[in-house]
């Protein structure tokens, strides 16, 4: 039997499909390769070389995924246009994130700098739910 699909749930695929290729993890995963291999080049090129030689390796990441996001993805799964409640949907999670995240760069600066002397657990704090943000818009 054939099934039958709304416009909401074809469009809510459309969407997962052209936004959800797996394509962010793949460079997330080679940002978190850093980890690994910096500490390796520590002893041949110094603390801020060993990370720094990683920025042009991430530009190439970056540029491959793009490539790929436009030749291979793009071509399978087509263009749509997302209507306005997604839209909106989306303008008003962002603005949240936003504000979530710059309130919490200014609650980690002024923890960093010392204005904020809370107790000595506030930076970690801070930073843990900069990247709980972080890893919730991503």
């Amino acid at each position: 039997m054939a099934q039958v699909m709304g416009l909401k749930e074809a469009e809510r695929r459309a969407f997962r499909l052209s936004h959800n290729d797996g394509l962010w993890d793949v460079l997330l995963g080679c940002f978190f390769l850093m980890f690994v291999g910096a500490p390796y080049l520590s002893s041949y090129l110094g603390d801020f070389w060993s990370s720094a030689v990683f920025l042009p390796f991430w530009g190439l990441v970056f540029a491959g995924l793009v490539a790929i996001r436009r030749r291979v993805v793009i071509p399978r799964v087509g263009v749509a246009r997302f209507g306005e409640h997604r839209k909106a949907k989306l303008r008003v999670f962002s603005l949240a994130m936003l504000v979530v995240n710059a309130a919490l760069l200014i609650l980690g600066l002024l923890a960093a700098t010392g204005v904020l002397k809370i107790g000595s657990p506030v930076v970690p704090l801070v930073l843990g739910l900069v990247l709980l943000a972080g890893f919730s818009v991503a």
